[in-house]
């Protein structure tokens, strides 16, 4: 054999291990987030008033024209399975804006304190005949959770949208339904909207838009078909109306796009960066290695071998455990002798080294997430640095800055078209509860203006008690007078005694929410003392 070696005959074999042959790692982050199934997903029932119109048959109604949403919904409500952070702060914002309840109170419009319809709009919301249900199979809900699942469509995909539930005899709204809203699709040839399998785009019912039926032009569409008339007789079965509330867009009038959008390629990097996390630890910490095999080259039946190899010693009864590898079996040499053939592993340190770094990289991806949600690191258990002032003081700016306004938002939406176009109802409008950090001292302070106003007015010690949300007393105390208690001193004392009551139990319940636990009710506490 010659000494000399042609260069041009020498060829270096790289392969890598483990991944997916197909090159799937490689795909576009939209295409590599599958599809969740929303098929068998309840009734056919069109019973009106008591139960949602979406129809989950498999018949379709034939093709219909439709305006496509800006990004994909499915793949946007599926990030929520997919990043923690985003899925704190959609829901975090979900639950600020209507998870906590609401109440009742007068229009600041409205021309008397005690204005006409409470009853009518109380009813709606409240009453016992009215009916509020989660998606078609008809799970029954609160009005509460039914807004609060609306709003975390609205913040995981752009937009929301609700069912008003109507009489068919005398167009009466009788409560709401969720629609999920990755379902909805705007119609191109007609008003209102259509429901669709997202999976398969065929249609599975139709909408009239919110008011449709209320006013002096009526619109009508059959839930079954889709046709539009402008009376009931022209369609057989009336669709109820959707309320459909937007993330206003103006490259997306027809639906909305979601806060998350200006930071999705954020949103992917981090998932990227999980995705490696895992399998830095599935490969027993060590990311990288080569195999390299000197004065040979290995045939495809030993490469297939050895990764074989590799992927058994993945498993918990073979980790840690050493592999022998034999140079000589599978290994074609242009040498006479097998003992110049070698073969070794060569672990590389170069990802151990990078791992401060790319922990700084996730707390980076972790704050330009909140930030594109207007949420503090508070809020998305980002607790660095962070001590018990600044906490309460993140918790009250998102709390006043990102979630009232929101409230006010859906509250007037929903004042407009339920009390007002379909109720006939001016003077009453919705209050949603704001919990922040420092919303309960708000209060107290509030109670201690209304106190300090009632101290002239005639106001018993057991009514300011009730204003600071403290239990009442028990025999002719609570029925005296603050003016009775004494000169404008002492009066002051006894009321700045209770609110330094108040103001340090709602101290107590925020520090215990903020170490994750809660207290033992008030209360039941004072009293066992």
């Amino acid at each position: 054999m010659s000494d000399e070696t042609d260069d041009t005959e020498e060829e270096t074999v790289a392969r890598t291990f483990g991944g997916s042959a197909d090159g799937r790692g490689q795909e576009d982050a939209w295409q590599a987030l599958e599809s969740p199934d929303f098929t068998d997903r309840g009734s056919e029932s069109t019973e009106k008033a008591t139960t949602s119109q979406q129809h989950d048959t498999d018949d379709p109604h034939g093709h219909l024209e439709w305006y496509d949403p800006p990004y994909p919904p499915t793949n946007l409500s599926l990030l929520l399975e997919r990043s923690e952070t985003h899925a704190t702060c959609v829901f975090a914002k979900s639950q600020g804006v209507a998870g906590h309840g609401f109440g009742l109170v007068p229009h600041p419009e409205a021309e008397a304190d005690d204005p006409p319809g409470q009853e009518t709009v109380r009813d709606f919301w409240f009453g016992s005949d009215s009916t509020w249900q989660l998606g078609p199979d008809k799970q029954p809900a609160t009005p509460s959770e039914v807004l609060e699942q609306a709003w975390t469509d609205y913040e995981a995909i752009g937009w929301l949208s609700v069912e008003v539930l109507l009489n068919d005899n005398n167009a009466e709204p009788t409560g709401m339904a969720h629609v999920p809203a990755h379902t909805i699709r705007a119609r191109k040839d007609g008003p209102g909207y259509v429901q669709i399998d997202p999976d398969t785009t065929r249609v599975k019912g139709y909408f009239a838009p919110a008011g449709a039926r209320f006013g002096d032009d009526q619109t009508f569409i059959d839930a079954d078909d889709g046709t539009v008339a402008d009376s009931i007789a022209g369609v057989d079965t009336p669709a109820n109306e959707l309320f459909v509330h937007r993330n206003y867009s103006a490259l997306a009038p027809h639906y909305g796009i979601p806060d998350i959008v200006p930071s999705m390629q954020t949103l992917f990097a981090d998932l990227s960066a999980r995705k490696f996390n895992a399998k830095f630890f599935e490969n027993d910490a060590v990311p990288r290695f080569a195999v390299i095999v000197e004065g040979g080259e290995l045939t495809d039946a030993a490469w297939t071998e050895l990764e074989e190899k590799f992927a058994e010693l993945k498993l918990d009864e073979n980790a840690h455990r050493g592999v022998i590898l034999e140079a000589v079996s599978g290994v074609t040499s242009s040498f006479e002798d097998a003992h110049n053939v070698s073969l070794r592993i060569e672990p590389l340190t170069v990802g151990i080294e990078e791992d401060a770094s790319f922990i700084e990289f996730r707390k980076e991806n972790e704050h330009d997430i909140g930030k594109a949600h207007d949420c503090p690191p508070i809020i998305y258990y980002r607790s660095d640095q962070i001590n018990y002032a600044n906490a309460q003081a993140q918790r009250r700016s998102f709390a006043t800055e990102t979630i009232r306004p929101k409230q006010l938002t859906l509250a007037d939406r929903l004042y407009r078209l339920i009390h007002q176009t379909m109720l006939g109802v001016d003077g009453w409008t919705l209050e949603f509860e704001l919990h922040g950090a420092e919303n309960e001292e708000r209060q107290a302070n509030i109670a201690k203006t209304r106190i300090a106003a009632g101290v002239q007015g005639g106001m018993r010690v057991n009514e300011a008690r009730e204003e600071l949300g403290l239990e009442a007393l028990d025999g002719p105390e609570g029925e005296m007078l603050l003016s009775e208690l004494g000169g404008s001193s002492s009066t002051a004392a006894s009321i700045e005694s209770m609110l330094d009551a108040e103001r340090e139990a709602a101290r107590d319940d925020q520090r215990a929410a903020d170490l994750g636990y809660s207290v033992v009710d008030r209360a039941g506490a004072e009293g066992d003392d």
